[in-house]
């Protein structure tokens, strides 16, 4: 069927529609410098002026050769590291393959990843040494950043080997200077209603199965200078089963922090006899969160790092903790005091001596 078309009126005047651009957005305020996370990512330079960053790609932090020796490649941070962090890991000489993937060995010069890895520290230095170890990180992103952002490069930090992300953030944590642990979870006292974590080491298993989630623990980043309990009242008070784990601990040249969960905790025992780093918790900084039992817990740490000449304190990141170390962290020059890694202020236990032979009484003369 045809149909004729309709005229158009004379007046009608087709107008094109003219889409305008989004309006930019105009900053408010100075310009923000880059961000110590976009410095360490390799997006920008310390030296970049304010409001300018670059999109260089961050480098993979390892490589393999295919059938060659495994060859470390520096991060995209590396010249970052150079002047504000730790140097990148791992080295070369200090891992080795395993079942999961890359484990910590102690380096064909004798060096052990503790000290390695560690923070620098002038350890002949006669001044009290406090030592902050912020806990549970990597498994929310918000609490990490702020860990890794808000407290002072000498703060030390324990990542959850279960967590998200855990190399990146090692790296990150390495680049921007703090000292980094892995913390192991073992069973609490009231197990299951208390879960410790994914992999955890459990009294119900024997020492090879235990020892297979250790070595699945070492394996989940690099770069850290050694273990702290996640939980573990029970498992840690039971020697059978802390022995084997201290053994390959100390054997891998890490340190470990024992977390005095458990009342009768083996670790002091069992350190000697593998010449194994070790360090105590003296007290937990924000067992009660608020702000008042947070400085007055500071406070006691200081003290203590008077008495003994050292002392080590754990908190975790949430933000009124980090608020209160930020702040009390500056405090300590005045007070004579040196904000210290954790492997500053751990104790290397020489083996006890052997014991001397009894000498037998000679016999008497024959007549």
């Amino acid at each position: 069927m045809w149909m004729h078309p309709v005229p158009r009126p004379p007046d009608t005047v087709t107008t094109p529609v003219i889409r305008k651009e989004a309006p930019k957005r105009v900053p408010f305020g100075p310009p923000i410098p880059p961000s110590l996370r976009d410095i360490a990512l390799g997006l920008a330079r310390p030296d970049t002026p304010p409001g300018n960053t670059s999109t260089k790609p961050s480098a993979p932090p390892l490589t393999l050769d295919a059938g060659g020796p495994i060859v470390p490649k520096p991060p995209a941070y590396s010249a970052f590291a150079a002047d504000h962090g730790l140097a990148p890991a791992p080295a070369a000489d200090l891992i080795e393959r395993g079942t999961y993937g890359f484990l910590p060995v102690v380096g064909h010069n004798g060096h052990s990843a503790w000290q390695v890895y560690a923070r620098p520290f002038d350890l002949t230095a006669t001044a009290p040494r406090v030592a902050i170890l912020i806990t549970g990180l990597a498994i929310a992103s918000k609490a990490t950043k702020d860990a890794i952002d808000k407290t002072p490069p000498a703060v030390s930090l324990a990542f959850a080997p279960f967590g998200h992300h855990i190399g990146d953030w090692l790296n990150l944590a390495r680049a921007t200077g703090h000292e980094v642990l892995l913390e192991l979870p073992m069973e609490p006292v009231d197990y299951p209603r208390q879960d410790p974590g994914y992999n955890a080491l459990l009294t119900a298993y024997d020492p090879p199965q235990n020892l297979s989630r250790l070595g699945w623990a070492m394996s989940q980043g690099a770069g850290y200078v050694g273990f702290v309990g996640r939980m573990g009242g029970k498992f840690q008070g039971v020697r059978s089963e802390m022995t084997p784990i201290l053994d390959e601990i100390a054997r891998r040249g890490l340190l470990f922090v024992d977390n005095r969960e458990a009342p009768q905790s083996v670790a002091v025992d069992v350190a000697p006899d593998d010449k194994l780093p070790l360090a105590g918790v003296d007290r937990v900084i924000d067992s009660d969160p608020s702000r008042l039992a947070i400085d007055q817990a500071l406070i006691d740490l200081v003290n203590t790092a008077k008495r003994n000449g050292r002392a080590l304190g754990i908190a975790s990141a949430s933000p009124v903790t980090l608020q209160e170390i930020g702040a009390w962290a500056p405090t300590l020059v005045d007070q004579g005091i040196d904000l210290a890694p954790v492997s500053a202020v751990v104790a290397v236990p020489k083996p006890p001596p052997p014991e001397s032979p009894v000498e037998k009484p000679l016999p008497p003369p024959s007549p």
